[in-house]
């Protein structure tokens, strides 16, 4: 992530201006991993409402 400065000047629709004069920061390092991330798990609240929802993938 790329880090800055924000100066006195602004855009004409009034967001300031930034400078990115500082170093990045490594917040998390992902990976895609095949086959886990090909599908999203279904959220708990959905499987609530609805019994009939097929149980979540294994791995979630």
């Amino acid at each position: 992530m790329k880090r800055g400065t924000v100066l006195e000047s602004t855009q004409p629709n009034g967001d300031h201006n930034v400078s990115l004069n500082l170093p990045a920061n490594l917040i998390e390092n992902r990976q895609f991993q095949a086959p886990k991330n090909y599908l999203l798990p279904i959220p708990q609240g959905a499987i609530d409402k609805n019994p009939n929802l097929k149980p979540n993938k294994s791995g979630y």
